[in-house]
């Protein structure tokens, strides 16, 4: 049985861009317009289209955890 994705239209667009991208439709300048993003994201967002397919123009959530995240036992007097 086949994987089931929960896709958001920002996730669709992508996907469709770097589909055109692929193919030669459009540009890799072109795609930048499109997805309102820099030239080197709109590159690596190419690259991992490239290497993995439907997964790779997904958002994904950081790996771990930010450095200078404040915990909720911190308490501030004023």
């Amino acid at each position: 049985m086949g994987s089931f994705y929960i896709v958001t239209e920002e996730e669709m667009k992508r996907f469709e861009v770097m589909s055109q991208v692929n193919s030669g439709v459009l540009s890799l300048r072109g795609a930048q317009e499109v997805l309102g993003l820099s030239y080197r994201q709109t590159l690596r967002i190419k690259e991992r289209f490239i290497s993995e397919g439907f997964d790779g123009p997904r958002r994904r959530k950081p790996q771990r955890p930010q450095a200078l995240k404040i915990g909720n036992s911190c308490t501030y007097e004023v």
